[in-house]
């Protein structure tokens, strides 16, 4: 996908903006979720966000991914996927508890 120069650069600033709001937590909660788009070939999406207390005490939310899913939905998938976010917007040391849907590869990742 091409994305001009002005929005790859909002884009940019955007994420540095929301990791730096991300250094107030300490702990976070995260919630994720799989679904089936309804445009199209009916694409398999998952959103990954994050709740936590900022410094003043007050309730921060962020979503910090919506993807598309390309791989099979099995739970080792899941799994890995949720890692590699955690790792990547650094705050996988950080995480007090999931929320996820009742479906079986959601509860087994």
């Amino acid at each position: 996908m091409y994305f001009p120069q002005r929005k790859f650069q909002r884009c940019t600033l955007l994420r540095a903006s929301v990791e730096k709001q991300l250094t107030e937590g300490e702990w976070f909660g995260v919630t994720t979720d799989l679904w089936t788009s309804s445009g199209g070939g009916g694409e398999p999406c998952i959103s990954f966000m994050v709740y936590y207390v900022s410094s003043d005490w007050t309730l921060k939310s962020q979503c910090l991914e919506t993807l598309f899913f390309p791989d099979d939905l099995t739970a080792e998938n899941i799994c890995d996927m949720v890692d590699n976010m955690l790792q990547e917007w650094k705050i996988k040391e950080k995480i007090s508890g999931v929320t996820t849907d009742n479906a079986t590869n959601m509860r087994e990742a």
